[in-house]
């Protein structure tokens, strides 16, 4: 009987006060939307209702791969200097390789990236990258940890440590294919959602997308040249055993 009453419609029986704030579901296909909304998580709901268009609350993703990369990086990194005091340095070469290729081409160039990009456009209109309403959603510092302490983080590890960098050609092309991936997540994002990660992406023309896109891209090699070049004033030339730079 009460599993009638909740197919028609009807109020269930009365128990705990959080059960009964619960709305009663009429049939199983609102069931069945309930669920999917809770599957899209923040991208189809913001609180109970839908964000507005271009709102930064569907940067998540995003946001969490730019994470992703810094913890397994970090990680790595943890996890040479635990390697390297039990076997010593000659049996962890492959750790050690795969720690400097993550930093180089990717952590140090993206955050470095990430920090100015965010910063330069929040001074200007912080409306178009992150409007002030997510002040109430997320807290400042975790807009922090995400935007400003990542770079200091960076130029540390540069300082502190020596990075052998590989081959040019090699550090540019792992960089393009992450641009990529992150361009095409965000143009997902969009397919998927029909709002963009950044509000200012919505007040761009296709043509003016691209723009933005391929000038980011020269930006970030840029940043990437400027890495070696800092490794180097650092720590001298460098490079994975056996190979000249192209």
């Amino acid at each position: 009987q009460n599993g009638a009453g909740l197919r028609t419609g009807a109020q269930a029986p009365a128990g705990p006060p959080w059960l009964q704030q619960l709305p009663a579901l009429s049939s199983g296909g609102e069931l069945k939307a309930a669920g999917e909304e809770g599957r899209r998580g923040p991208a189809a709901s913001f609180h109970g209702q839908r964000p507005p268009p271009g709102s930064a609350a569907l940067k998540g993703p995003n946001s969490r791969s730019e994470q992703l990369l810094q913890a397994i990086f970090f990680g790595v990194a943890c996890l040479e200097d635990v390697l390297k005091r039990t076997k010593g340095e000659k049996d962890i070469k492959f750790v050690t390789a795969f720690r400097d290729l993550l930093f180089t081409t990717l952590a140090f160039p993206l955050s470095t990236f990430v920090f100015l990009a965010f910063w330069i456009i929040f001074l200007y209109d912080r409306e178009l990258i992150y409007p002030k309403v997510l002040d109430t959603v997320f807290p400042v510092w975790l807009n922090h940890a995400m935007h400003t302490f990542i770079l200091p983080f960076s130029l540390v590890e540069v300082i502190l440590r020596p990075h052998c960098y590989p081959l040019r050609k090699k550090g540019l092309t792992l960089l393009t294919a992450a641009g990529l991936a992150y361009v095409s997540r965000t143009l997902w994002i969009y397919s998927e959602t029909g709002t963009w990660v950044y509000p200012m992406f919505a007040k761009l023309s296709p043509v003016g997308l691209a723009a933005l896109f391929s000038l980011s891209h020269i930006f970030i090699i840029g940043i990437y040249l400027f890495g070696e070049k800092l490794n180097h004033w650092k720590w001298g030339d460098r490079m994975q055993p056996g190979k000249k730079r192209k």
